[in-house]
């Protein structure tokens, strides 16, 4: 396999899973979308268009490109801003809540009310009840650290 078939492979990758993340998490709205845990999916892609910057024949092209393409990586990642934090926060400190009061009513929609956060919009179309009780009964995720 040649270097331009692999560039290819990643970044087809990357571009293939950003549409079907959009498409599949317009329902959720945009913050489900943008949640860091699809960022690992995109890595593929980062490293094909590395891949390309590095096979382009003129070496002045390739330094720059580099340096800009490492650059607005690291600006893109570091540091968090304030308001990302918070909101970061609010999130976190809600699904604690939802959690929380789920484990001791075991009712999605008054756990949905108390804490101010739904975890799913839609709970009964997607079975989430009985995929909540399976994580019940095999004492996972939620149930880690509740069950005697």
């Amino acid at each position: 396999m040649n270097l331009s078939q692999i560039i290819l492979i990643l970044t087809t990758f990357t571009l293939i899973f950003s549409i079907n993340l959009a498409i599949g998490r317009i329902s959720l709205g945009l913050e489900a979308a943008q949640a860091s845990r699809y960022v690992t999916y995109l890595i593929p892609g980062f490293l094909g268009i590395y891949l390309h910057i590095l096979a382009s024949n003129r070496q002045e092209n390739r330094a720059l490109l580099s340096i800009i393409l490492v650059t607005g990586l690291l600006w893109a990642s570091f540091p968090l801003r304030d308001s990302d934090l918070q909101i970061l926060e609010s999130y976190r400190s809600g699904k604690i809540r939802w959690k929380n009061c789920y484990l001791k009513t075991e009712d999605i929609e008054k756990s949905n009310q108390l804490s101010g956060i739904k975890v799913h919009p839609d709970p009964e179309r997607t079975h989430l009840r009985s995929k909540l009780d399976y994580l019940k009964r095999r004492e996972l995720n939620l149930y880690l650290d509740h069950l005697e």
